[in-house]
């Protein structure tokens, strides 16, 4: 997120339609880990759904294939996967606790 907030949001196991919030995205702030941790060419279940709750918002969007080539060619540093892996735990571990 380069400008705005989103609010991360998570299905209640009914049907309903009702949903909880378990998070608060701020800007320079990311969603999206999971889809990006997963192999190339996986389809990944959405942990969540954002919506932006500030005015406006500015997204930068960095695809799965883009992220891993980044890695591979050694133009992003490994210790950002790392960090990327840690915030995705972290966030389910959240989103269990707020089920």
């Amino acid at each position: 997120i380069m400008n705005g907030t989103v609010g991360a949001y998570m299905q209640i196991g009914d049907d309903s339609g009702k949903k909880r919030k378990v998070g608060t995205i701020p800007t320079y702030g990311f969603f999206g880990e999971n889809a990006l941790l997963s192999e190339p060419g996986v389809e990944v279940v959405r942990n969540a759904t954002v919506e932006v709750e500030s005015e406006s918002i500015s997204l930068l969007v960095l695809t799965k294939a883009t992220f891993h080539k980044l890695l591979d060619d050694g133009k992003l540093d490994r210790k950002v996967l790392e960090g990327v892996k840690q915030v995705d735990l972290e966030r389910q571990e959240q989103n269990s606790l707020n089920l």
